[in-house]
């Protein structure tokens, strides 16, 4: 269980009883008095001050503030959260307490799955984003297939590993474009040939399957060239979503080469 002690920054993850239904969740601010009683959780146990107000709180309704996450508002906690980064779960509804693992799904209504945690579907207010020199050394939970696994999500040989760190912009960018290739080539591939698409295509055209790429990274591209001479918004997918296909469609074609270059 966390300690508290006065000065410490906190945030308000649960409204106290003192603040029912006024909506302080999110509130940060400073215990200035700690009351030591039997149960640490009972009424009265942390006075919270903040912009000249403040509470007596349960330890079940605060957190310490740690990272530059805990900053952000709401809206912003409910898109920072991706599949795979790692997270502390905080005190909220019947959820375990403390607990450090990687989420496992973000709904669209911001609701977040965390992996190996009973009953694991917490909201965005009851979490932190962990540091990376807070994340445990730990194998990637068995079954999974997470990005943000600590040590060898990735494995190159024996002695090095690799893994993407998702609160990282470029690394985070690297799981969308992995995400994304996985899900299309479910329905685009056959199973024993992930660029079967590619070549199937060269063989009706007569062109190489790494020119059948650069073919659709040029549509991609005039199709943004066609919304700024338009002047207008998207009718359909969002200009983001035709700057990851183009980003897909350009590391499809980097291993393309690969795969040429080594024969």
């Amino acid at each position: 269980m966390t300690e508290f002690k006065v000065g410490d920054k906190v945030e308000i993850v649960k409204d106290p009883p003192c603040l029912r239904d006024e909506g302080y969740v999110g509130k940060v601010g400073e215990i200035t008095e700690v009351n030591s009683p039997t149960n640490p959780d009972s009424w009265g146990s942390y006075m919270v001050e903040w912009e000249g107000d403040g509470c007596w709180c349960r330890h079940s309704d605060i957190r310490k503030v740690t990272t530059f996450s805990d900053e952000l508002d709401a809206e912003q906690k409910k898109s920072a959260f991706k599949v795979g980064q790692w997270v502390e779960t905080l005190a909220g509804s019947s959820h375990q307490y403390g607990a450090k693992a990687p989420t496992r799904e973000v709904n669209d209504n911001g609701r977040i799955w965390v992996e190996g945690v009973d009953d694991g579907l917490f909201v965005a207010e009851e979490l932190r984003l962990l540091g990376s020199d807070e994340i445990p050394e730990t194998e990637t939970p068995s079954g999974s297939n997470l990005w943000g696994a600590k040590p060898g999500a990735m494995k190159v040989n024996d002695q090095d590993s690799i893994y993407l760190n998702p609160s990282d912009p470029f690394e985070a960018a690297l799981i969308d474009i992995v995400q994304i290739n996985r899900k299309k080539r479910a329905d685009y591939a056959t199973d024993d040939d992930i660029f079967s698409n590619f070549r199937g295509a060269g063989r009706r055209t007569g062109l190489e399957a790494s020119k059948i790429v650069d073919v659709m990274i040029a549509i991609k591209e005039e199709r943004m060239a066609a919304l700024e001479a338009n002047g207008r918004e998207p009718e359909n997918e969002a200009v983001i979503d035709t700057l990851l296909d183009r980003a897909c469609y350009s590391v499809i074609g980097y291993a393309l080469g690969k795969e040429e270059a080594n024969g």
